[in-house]
């Protein structure tokens, strides 16, 4: 393919790119102005619940992201089976799916349950944050095996093309979510006054609702995941080693990763309440400004792994090419967007104005830098892992954490005591860094792996 061929818009690529991007970016477009009305509300509790409700998700961000992996592995395969239409490949693969889906997501809720306290520990010094975390984390833990099932499932319809039910259960959810959220948090229409437990709550009763949308409904319309129990059984021992070859890496990708981004919360935490706080309000912030790279990177994946499944190794090149480009062109309008809209969303919340001062620095950096977000999420989620290429990502994403980002975290953050907005600036040099390495590596090809042939 030429240079200019890789950008021209067919008919057939924007058709299946927004019919996957569209609801997904919608979805996430949801979440994030949920998130941020809940925190708002939180906020309104003041900011040793905010602090103590973000640390506690931190755990819940480990939960979601080692779920995420394994909802990557299915990805990889699913595509690539669609590819091939092949529905027992795809259904034997949620069956493995949901097999590690379940031994995960009870060792979180063991931990979760029987340790708060030492895991809250980690993360904050202040005993009455601790005690306030430990509330919202022994009560959100519940809902970790909804959670699961419901991405888990949600992976298999999107790598199938099938994307509407996941997204219509997940904005259900999210408003069932936040309506709780008022009416729990504050003690509204007679409900009792719950604070960041009634926070908790909400969560688990909207995940569980969403959970039971993309079941039931997937057995309705007669989705990919509308499997009788027969058909999750692999068949043979070959096949589950593939597998387990692929979601592994990936698997510890997630898990090392954000363990390496928790022991930056770490960081954020040393600093005081006040630095937690303004993390907290950028991290809802930065929530839209992956809205568009969500629906991107879905809609990557999909092609990607599709066509290489299909055998069509130039075209899967090329469509990466395609996503590399306009991806960029969007996050740099993203990025103008949210630094033009910081100043406003930092003033929803009921903090200090320095902690709003050092949120809006986050933001705008952010901002600055969303288009390397993009490009190594395209690389790393949309390109490398849809070609099979699970080990390299491993080691591009986890390295970037361990070898660059976290001593430059806790060297500006702990030993020169930076003010937070300056130290979370050491994560936009550990993403140059990763960017230029990816894309030595998405020229030579290697990445493109067939799985399924």
């Amino acid at each position: 393919m030429s240079e200019m061929s890789m950008i021209r818009l067919e008919k057939d690529f924007v058709k299946t790119t927004l019919r996957i991007a569209i609801p997904v970016m919608i979805q996430s477009l949801v979440a994030a102005l949920m998130h941020i009305v809940d925190n708002v509300m939180i906020g309104q509790l003041g900011e040793a619940e905010i602090a103590a409700v973000t640390q506690a998700n931190r755990v819940s961000f480990l939960f979601q992201l080692c779920i995420f992996g394994l909802s990557g592995a299915t990805s990889v395969f699913c595509a690539q089976y669609w590819g091939q239409k092949n529905m027992k490949g795809i259904r034997q693969t949620m069956g493995m799916s949901l097999v590690i889906c379940l031994f995960i997501s009870i060792v979180f809720i063991t931990l979760c349950q029987s340790m708060p306290h030492a895991i809250m520990s980690c993360f904050l010094t202040e005993e009455n944050v601790i005690q306030l975390s430990m509330q919202y984390l022994t009560i959100v833990s519940i809902g970790y095996l909804c959670q699961g099932i419901s991405v888990t499932l949600g992976a298999v319809q999107r790598s199938t093309e099938q994307v509407r039910l996941a997204v219509l259960a997940s904005v259900i959810a999210i408003v069932t979510n936040t309506v709780l959220n008022y009416v729990l948090i504050f003690g509204n229409f007679g409900a009792p006054k719950l604070g960041v437990r009634g926070a908790a709550l909400a969560t688990v009763i909207g995940c569980t609702i969403e959970t039971l949308i993309i079941v039931l409904g997937g057995y309705m319309l007669k989705l990919a995941t509308a499997a009788k129990l027969k058909e999750l059984i692999p068949e043979s021992k070959a096949q589950v080693l593939r597998y387990i070859k692929i979601a592994t890496p990936i698997i510890c990708n997630e898990m090392l990763w954000s363990f390496g981004v928790m022991l930056y919360s770490v960081v954020y935490g040393r600093i005081g309440t006040g630095a937690v706080a303004a993390v907290s309000i950028f991290n809802n912030v930065e929530q839209l400004s992956s809205v568009v790279m969500r629906g991107m990177t879905q809609s990557c994946a999909v092609l990607v792994g599709k066509a290489i499944g299909e055998g069509k190794y130039d075209n899967a090149y090329g469509y990466a090419k395609r996503f590399m480009f306009y991806g960029s062109i969007l996050a740099i309008l993203a990025g103008i967007v949210l630094i033009c809209i910081s100043g406003g969303v930092v003033g929803l919340f009921n903090v200090s104005d320095a902690v709003k001062y050092s949120a809006r620095m986050m933001i705008i950096f952010n901002g600055c830098a969303l288009f390397v977000n993009m490009l190594n999420t395209l690389y790393v989620v949309g390109i490398f892992r849809a070609g099979g290429d699970a080990k390299f990502s491993l080691i591009v994403d986890v390295g970037s954490v361990w070898v660059i980002g976290l001593p430059l975290i806790a060297i500006t953050g702990l030993v020169f005591k930076w003010d937070v907005q300056f130290v979370y600036s050491m994560t936009i040099v550990e993403n140059i860094v990763k960017a230029i390495v990816c894309t030595y590596r998405f020229r030579s090809k290697k990445w493109i792996n067939n799985l399924v042939g």
